[in-house]
């Protein structure tokens, strides 16, 4: 064997060594994936966070009631016209099934303040002091009564003469409704003086 056959043997064994070295190197770089650094990669997470639904419970109010009637009678003034109001004590009707709840006194015509009627029914008792009798003049008392929530709405209508001093009286008129506000007008002619009382069931008071 001549030194040319020795030296072409060499380089085969270099060229085989060497390509056992660069061999795998190129085939992780063929592949794209990095060499493993021995630690795990960060992964960031840019999903928006879902959002979290609650529900709004309302809080429930409560309007206080009305101020309990101290069984004192009410004094209802007018709007317009003159008004001479006297107290009257809390007492009882004849039959015993009714109580005063308020009065009024008066002289000219004219229309009440609104009040309250805090109860299912009630009833309207009302006298009247003429100025002259017949035949020089005849003298009568108008009452309407209104409701308060709607003003258009006739609730009543007393018409009374007042004629001799003869008169059953109190004049007694009853009103099968209530829980509600009212006002009055009231017409007078040839009337020197005029008391109404509103009265109230006893079983409710």
């Amino acid at each position: 064997m001549d030194s040319r056959d020795i030296l072409a043997i060499v380089a085969a064994i270099a060229i085989v060594a060497a390509l056992a070295v660069v061999a795998p190197i190129l085939a992780d770089g063929d592949s794209g994936t990095p060499p493993d650094s021995g630690t795990q990669a960060i992964v960031w997470n840019t999903a928006r966070p879902t959002p979290v639904e609650t529900t709004v419970i309302p809080v429930e109010t409560f309007s206080p009631g009305p101020t309990p009637w101290n069984l004192t009678p009410l004094n209802i003034s007018f709007v317009t016209g003159t008004l001479n109001l006297t107290p009257v004590p809390t007492q009882m009707v004849p039959n015993r099934s009714m109580i005063t709840y308020a009065t009024i006194n008066g002289r000219w015509s004219a229309t009440t303040e609104t009040f309250s009627i805090p109860y299912p029914y009630w009833q309207l008792e009302f006298t009247a002091e003429p100025t002259a009798l017949p035949p020089d003049v005849f003298p009568r008392i108008i009452i309407q009564v209104f409701d308060a929530g709607d003003p258009n709405r006739m609730v009543g209508i007393i018409n009374q003469d007042v004629y001799t001093e003869t008169q059953e009286r109190p004049w007694v008129e009853m009103f099968y409704e209530g829980n509600r506000s009212y006002y009055f007008q009231v017409t007078t002619r040839f009337i020197k003086a005029y008391t109404i009382n509103l009265k109230v069931p006893t079983a409710y008071v």
